[in-house]
């Protein structure tokens, strides 16, 4: 199995591979390598990952081939929640701790 699969079939829902390609060579990933447990614990696996996350808890619901693709919302906290989980541990959450505003 390549890295590109790999990060497909981490969902049911259809990523394009376009999109895959785009995550994972932002991360000097080469997609056609196939995946090992060493690429697997990468950094740069698990940021590319976090994209994939990412991307999935915003995809739209789609209808390919006669096979309709929907993520409720529970199924698009949970992705934005491992995508979350990913950069926490990579130290690169987009999370902001603190007050704002009047409250400084």
């Amino acid at each position: 199995m390549t890295i590109l699969e790999s990060i497909q079939t981490d969902s049911a829902y259809p990523i394009p591979a376009k999109v895959v390609r785009e995550f994972a060579e932002k991360q000097g990933l080469n997609v056609d390598a196939e995946i090992t447990n060493t690429v697997r614990e990468s950094g740069a696996f698990k940021a590319a990952l976090a994209e994939a996350y990412e991307w999935l808890a915003d995809a739209p619901n789609v209808s390919q081939g006669g096979v309709s693709y929907n993520l409720n919302d529970i199924q698009r906290h949970y992705y934005r929640a491992k995508s979350e989980s990913l950069r926490l541990e990579l130290g690169t959450s987009k999370r902001r701790y603190g007050l704002k505003g009047r409250l400084l």
